[in-house]
């Protein structure tokens, strides 16, 4: 049981935390005044896509992809709120997840055609628990690259970002430097950290849109994505302009 004393204390710590996060949230926007709210837009494409393939009838019950699609759109405040906030690393391991998400659920759905959501997981779930070396790495990749036309560039592409990303799966000497004698660990807004996340969630956004392109779900004549994200999503623009 918590007593009095303690609970004002805990609620004192984080009320000052949110203080802290508030005032991260406008250096971050006072800096980045484009890209603050770029790092949401990248999501709002998503969801005006998602109306086009609703309207453009794209839309299969049974893709397991598409339940990553829908849940990279859930998670989208969530990431952004990391980032502007200052988390980096967290944010660039939840963009890893989403990311190895969608390759395996783009296999699933090739493979499994026809087949409900609910088989789906059950077969991700085997495949995960065995640690099936053609469900990971460079195995799913070469089997996508088979069974959806990816080509040399675009599996590149992918192999590159999933590399980067996996070196902040576990904490890096740069998450870590911080809290390491003479440094302080307060968060804040650090420009290169929120460059370097702001872009690789263009580039996992340019994947699963590139991924639902290769398997037709998207009605290009409903909505088009702005020119002005051409730079920032490379791999998917060139099937959606």
């Amino acid at each position: 049981m918590v007593d009095e004393d303690s609970k004002r204390t805990i609620d004192s710590a984080l009320a000052e935390f949110e203080r802290l996060r508030a005032s991260i949230r406008e250096d971050t926007r006072r800096n980045e005044p484009e890209k603050y709210y770029d790092v949401w837009e990248f999501n709002n494409q998503f969801g005006k896509l998602w109306l086009s393939m609703v309207l453009g009838g794209k839309v299969p019950r049974d893709s397991i992809l598409v339940t990553g699609f829908t849940m990279m759109q859930s998670k989208a405040y969530t990431i952004h709120e990391l980032i502007v906030e200052g988390k980096y690393f967290t944010a660039l391991r939840e963009m890893r997840h989403l990311l190895e998400f969608a390759k395996r659920a783009a296999e699933l759905d090739y493979e499994m055609k026809g087949r409900s959501v609910a088989d789906k997981i059950t077969e991700y779930e085997a495949r995960e628990a065995a640690d099936m070396a053609d469900f990971r790495g460079g195995g799913l990749l070469k089997a996508l690259e088979g069974n959806l036309g990816l080509t040399g560039p675009e599996v590149s592409a992918i192999k590159t970002l999933f590399g980067r990303l996996s070196s902040y799966a576990h904490g890096s000497a740069a998450e870590v430097k911080p809290f390491t004698l003479g440094n302080s660990a307060k968060p804040g807004y650090v420009r290169d950290l929120f460059d370097l996340t702001h872009d690789h969630v263009a580039a996992v956004t340019d994947v699963y849109l590139l991924l639902l392109c290769k398997f037709g779900m998207i009605d290009r004549s409903v909505i088009t994505i702005p020119s002005n994200l051409s730079s920032l999503l490379p791999l998917s623009y060139p099937y959606l302009k």
